[in-house]
């Protein structure tokens, strides 16, 4: 296993104990424990296999790590090349947290064209990028609440094929109310082609049984004629049917 590096800045803790195992030098007498209360800014800490701080961590500023994180006690873990774009928050489905919206604008350079959409000073708000740039400035700035969303559709695919497009780049498709609410507005958005055929407005399936009696996993697309058009497409069903709809990817 390769050795872990953390580059601390203005890291502060309850009473924390880090227990670190260097790689020491000939004639060097390794560090085994070290208590304290904070760590200074741009402190760095270099060991063998691992560093653990064991106790309530808070980190107020930016934290580097070369290597994994990961919980000892089986909970989450970030392999090398993992890229957080946003705040960890669940992502509401067709039925699941329906009600509820908490995704924000990420700080990060999409690699299509794009619009950002956000709620704040009592509207929603927009801003179009027609070429691949940062979310930083205009209207939607990152940490808003909203969405950004590709300004073109994205060739048809199956559904899975299709979340494993946006998931490569870093975002994934949008949910019924972000697509609802982007293809009401979709010319002051600057969004083209939301209706007009069916788009993949989900990130969740679930079983469904037709009224003929073919049962199978179905999510929601959008938009074939207008934009409270809405049914469900088949992600595979029991007559080896698994549809093809065209999409756009979100973040």
């Amino acid at each position: 296993m390769k050795p872990s590096r953390l580059v601390a800045s203005t890291v502060v803790l309850g009473v924390l104990l880090a227990l670190v195992t260097p790689s020491a030098d000939a004639g060097d007498t390794p560090i085994q424990t070290i208590p304290f209360e904070s760590i200074p800014t741009d402190t760095s800490l270099v060991g063998g296999p691992d560093i653990t701080l064991d106790g309530p961590t808070v980190v107020t500023q930016d934290l580097s790590v070369q290597g994994e994180v990961e919980s000892v006690t089986g909970g989450v873990r970030f392999p090398d090349g993992t890229l957080q774009l946003t705040a960890a928050t669940g992502v509401c489905g067709s039925n699941e947290r329906a009600g509820l919206y908490d995704n924000r604008i990420p700080a990060v350079t999409p690699p299509e064209p794009y619009s950002e959409v956000c709620f704040k000073g009592g509207s929603v708000q927009s801003d179009v990028h027609t070429i691949s740039e940062s979310t930083a400035g205009g209207s939607c700035v990152p940490g808003d609440l909203g969405w950004i969303i590709e300004r073109d559709e994205r060739t048809a695919a199956a559904w899975d094929a299709a979340r494993v497009e946006c998931l490569l780049i870093g975002m994934r498709l949008p949910e019924p109310f972000e697509w609802r609410i982007s293809c009401v507005d979709a010319a002051t958005f600057g969004l083209n082609d939301m209706t007009g055929n069916w788009e993949w407005a989900s990130n969740e399936a679930e079983p469904i049984i037709s009224s003929n009696g073919t049962y199978g996993i179905a999510t929601a697309a959008f938009g074939n004629a207008g934009c409270a058009n809405a049914g469900h497409s088949w992600v595979g069903n029991s007559v080896n049917n698994n549809e093809v709809r065209a999409f756009r990817c979100v973040l």
